[in-house]
């Protein structure tokens, strides 16, 4: 008989994450961007986030795991998208897996149905997951059960190395621990619109700290700032992902780590954000990579532009969709 229960102790979750990595690998493995997990990753994530108890994992067992549900909320986001189907995706209230033996319907929506309830009655009022918008058998399982599409945003890739490179109006250098607060400040105030509009927190430090102790390929050589004056103006990140290059035989990195991809002051946007692009790409290269992904609003033309112009061309199409509970 099928029974869907809600994991809330790290012993439980290390007792059944075997069968939950093998379950998440077998459904996600052909989609776009797939990084396969390993079951000790489930563990050591937990026990790293002083916000496990709130975190929402329910699992349907028919004698054995045959599906589970992982909801991420605003706070949490942010810090734990290396697990997930997608790369750089910042999503407020996320079903981050719904993964089930046979991709079954009903497992599915019956772990969606239980999650939305228990999100209802913590006081939340949407939300949302971001999937590939070829994945039609996703799109269909979240369409019945009442979510629509939100937003669009798109996979952008380019090969490293082909781009003209062009003297920057500042310094491009590794990111020292005493630039953190800058960048934080830069980060929290460039992005306020999208904080307010989606309701997420503020990144803090305790934030970067957990994504550069739990994240797969967070390299410290991967986070950049751009200093002019004395003062940082700006920052990226250039992540290669070891595990994800090797499941897909890539030579593969990405501009964004959780919710630090790339932000400058607005003073000096054109020209900082050129010269950090070209430092990242350039870091991504003396780490074996030779082509480049990020992902960037669908609507956003200014920003699908400035990318265009350095090589990136769209690859994968994502669908954020949204219900409100």
């Amino acid at each position: 008989m099928l029974a869907i229960r809600k994991l809330d102790t790290i012993s439980g979750l290390a007792a059944l994450s075997e069968g939950l990595a093998a379950l998440h690998n077998e459904a996600y493995r052909d989609l776009p961007n797939f990084r396969p997990v390993q079951a000790q990753e489930f563990v050591d994530k937990a026990k790293a986030d002083r916000r496990w108890p709130a975190r929402l994992l329910f699992v349907a067992e028919d004698d054995a795991p045959c599906g589970f549900v992982s909801i991420e909320p605003t706070w949490a986001a942010r810090s734990a998208g290396d697990l997930y189907p997608y790369v750089g995706g910042e999503i407020v209230l996320q079903a981050s897996a719904v993964p089930a033996a046979g991709a079954d319907d009903e497992v599915q929506g019956r772990l969606l149905r239980r999650a939305m309830r228990e999100l209802a009655s913590r006081g939340q009022q949407r939300m949302q997951v971001m999937v590939p918008a070829e994945a039609s058998y996703l799109n269909a399982l979240f369409a019945r059960e009442g979510f629509r599409e939100h937003r669009r945003l798109f996979s952008l890739r380019a090969k490293v190395g082909a781009q003209r490179m062009s003297p920057a109006p500042c310094t491009t250098r590794v990111m020292r621990e005493q630039d953190l607060p800058a960048v934080l400040e830069l980060h929290n105030r460039r992005f306020a619109g999208l904080h307010k509009a989606y309701g997420w927190e503020d990144v803090r430090p305790e934030d970067v700290t957990l994504l550069q102790n739990t994240a797969r390929g967070c390299d410290p050589k991967g986070f950049l700032v751009a200093e002019a004056d004395g003062e940082i103006v700006g920052y990226v990140t250039a992540m290669a992902d070891e595990a994800f290059n090797a499941a897909h035989g890539l030579k593969r990195g990405f501009l964004a780590l959780g919710p630090l991809g790339m932000a400058v002051s607005s003073f000096t946007a054109p020209a900082v954000s050129t010269g950090l692009a070209l430092a990242a790409l350039t870091s991504l290269a003396a780490r074996g990579c030779t082509e480049a992904e990020l992902v960037a609003e669908a609507d956003d033309q200014a920003g699908l532009r400035f990318f265009a112009d350095l090589g990136f061309k769209p690859v994968t199409e994502w669908v954020v969709l949204a219900a409100r509970l």
